[in-house]
Formats: structure tokens, C-alpha cells, sequence
């Protein structure tokens, strides 16, 4: 029995089926739980990496420029298509 969970859940007519879609079941939430653990950790490696800077950690502050500086430039180039705009909304005539 495999699961396709595109189609409506399955309905069991006899005591073996329903073992067999418990069976299937199990298995995938192991798979499941499995997958789970994993990318949990990973985001914990993550998460861990993201908040290490030289207050932290052995680097050295000049490292702690870069992280910024790279934040700084993918701001930079997403905004570059947005139009800056200098605060002047009308035409203002001179004050002479």
C-alpha cells in the first residue's frame, strides 16, 4: 500500500487493511520524525553560526565589518530599482 496524499484519505473495508495503512503510516511518520531531527539541527548549527562575531568567538572585529558590509550590499542591491526619492514632492519656487 502506498500513501497518496493527493486523493482523499483511504477508508479500510477489513482488519488487514487497516493493519496495512497503520503499517504505512508508521513508517512514514518515522521518515517524518527522522527528517525532523534533522533540520532541526540544522537550524540550530545555523542559528548558531548567524550569532557568532568577535564578542563571542576567537575572530578577530575586523570580521565582524564584513557581515555587515555584505548585509549592507544585498540591502543595497535590492532597493537598487526603487527610486530615492530627495524629499522635494512639488516644484518649489526660488526665495529670491
Amino acid at each position: 500500500m502506498e500513501l497518496d496524499l493527493s486523493k482523499p484519505a483511504p477508508k479500510p473495508k477489513t482488519l488487514k487493511e487497516c493493519h496495512e495503512l497503520i503499517d504505512v503510516l508508521w513508517k512514514a511518520l518515522g521518515k517524518m520524525n527522522k527528517k525532523f531531527g534533522e533540520l532541526d539541527q540544522r537550524l540550530a548549527d545555523l542559528t548558531e553560526k548567524i550569532n557568532i562575531n568577535s564578542k563571542n568567538s576567537s575572530m578577530p572585529p575586523s570580521s565582524d565589518f564584513v557581515k555587515k558590509r555584505n548585509q549592507f550590499l544585498k540591502n543595497l542591491k535590492r532597493n537598487a530599482n526603487k527610486v530615492v526619492s530627495l524629499g522635494i514632492k512639488d516644484k518649489h519656487e526660488p526665495y529670491w
